[in-house]
């Protein structure tokens, strides 16, 4: 009987061994695992918010370097004459924010600096009679523009509720 408890013990200790390089083992292969998983996932953050700047750089640019839209925007300011301007150019100026609004809800740039950005301009020329030669305010073409200028609107008013949404977005 001695024996086969001494046996018994010999057994456990040869088992520990093996069993304790195992769990180790085990345990830093996890470790390993998670350290890469979090590499890969903060490398998939950086190279998401890399695309982010370089959409908003790129509608920034579009935006800025655009002659006519700068002649459009001085009108705005200056409350001048729109006789001058094109109304397709207008049209385009317009349809301009609709892509920022398109961007916006797509994920691919922040809603909060689309409405920052740009969000002044298009309520002015949502407000400026002059600028408009047709009726799009009420043209169902352009209900995205009609959605930009009211968030807009509420996110320089300083709407919680429309700083939250746009955060989610």
């Amino acid at each position: 009987m001695y024996q086969n408890v001494y046996n018994l013990q010999n057994a456990a200790a040869d088992v520990d061994i093996w069993s304790i390089l195992a769990v180790v083992a085990t345990i830093t292969t996890a470790i390993v695992a998670i350290r890469t998983a979090r590499q890969a996932i903060e490398q998939y953050k950086r190279q998401i918010l890399e695309k982010r700047a370089q959409q908003f750089l790129e509608l920034r640019k579009s935006y800025r370097e655009n002659a006519v839209f700068q002649c459009i925007i001085k009108t705005l300011h200056d409350k001048g004459d729109f006789s001058s301007i094109h109304p397709q150019d207008r049209i385009e100026f317009a349809g301009f924010f609709e892509d920022a609004m398109f961007l916006a809800n797509s994920n691919l740039i922040e809603s909060t600096v689309v409405y920052y950005m740009f969000g002044g301009d298009a309520i002015n020329a949502w407000d400026s009679e002059g600028f408009w030669a047709e009726d799009i305010k009420t043209d169902k073409n352009f209900a995205l523009l009609t959605d930009f200028v009211q968030e807009a609107r509420a996110y320089k008013a300083g709407d919680v509720a429309t700083q939250i949404r746009a955060a989610r977005l």
